[in-house]
């Protein structure tokens, strides 16, 4: 419980506090929510995210092989949603070697923010934030029950004046039953535009939207 201890030591990056991605058969996608509406509040923590084998089924062996319960979205989302000043990348070197489109986004998303915005949660059933570095910002969320389309405002964290590239890595049609399954779009939005996207059960959404020059 880190209360304080932030700005006593600010030379603390992280901390070993929650059950995270070491023990795949306890982390359920309603836990992941609870951790991002509980713990994240009061401090950074070590989750170590950032699994590729995904599945709509509860892992039910441990260690013979990394695999995680919900989408691989909802995966890349803990990067953004889970505050922690020394990241990880907590599957081998050869998985990431073959998804180097998640790879290089997930190298690219800061560890310190400048601003964060909690937009939109409902206790252990889905959770949604938005955090900035510099003129930059990432938004990620996660949900319980999905299977329908998400709609948000951007105007909620983005400057309605500016436009957007948007860098997304969303749930598909099929994600409710193949966890790994997901979409990369980059498109251009403005910041008063409301996008609408799909979500599935124990999904979730990471993008990124990086202002045009």
């Amino acid at each position: 419980r880190p209360t304080g201890l932030n700005r006593t030591y600010p030379n603390i990056l992280s901390y070993e506090s929650v059950s995270g991605n070491e023990f795949p058969p306890n982390m359920i996608p309603q836990q992941n929510i609870k951790i991002a509406q509980t713990r994240n509040l009061v401090g950074p923590l070590d989750y170590t995210p950032g699994v590729m084998t995904n599945s709509q089924t509860k892992p039910s062996r441990l260690r013979d092989l990394l695999v995680t319960w919900g989408t691989r979205s909802s995966q890349m989302a803990l990067f953004v949603l889970y505050d922690s000043r020394i990241q990880m990348l907590c599957d081998s070197p050869t998985t990431y070697e073959k998804e180097p489109e998640v790879t290089k986004f997930l190298a690219q998303i800061p560890t310190v923010w400048d601003d964060t915005k909690g937009i939109s949660s409902k206790f252990d059933e889905y959770v949604s934030l938005a955090r900035r570095k510099g003129d930059t910002w990432y938004f990620a969320g996660l949900a319980l029950k999905g299977n329908h389309n998400y709609k948000q405002d951007l105007s909620e964290f983005l400057d309605a004046k500016l436009r957007y590239k948007a860098e997304i890595f969303r749930d598909t049609k099929n994600s409710h039953k193949i966890g790994m399954d997901f979409k990369r779009e980059v498109i251009e939005v403005g910041g008063g535009d409301t996008i609408e996207f799909p979500i599935a059960n124990n999904g979730g959404f990471i993008m990124k939207f990086s202002p045009v020059k």
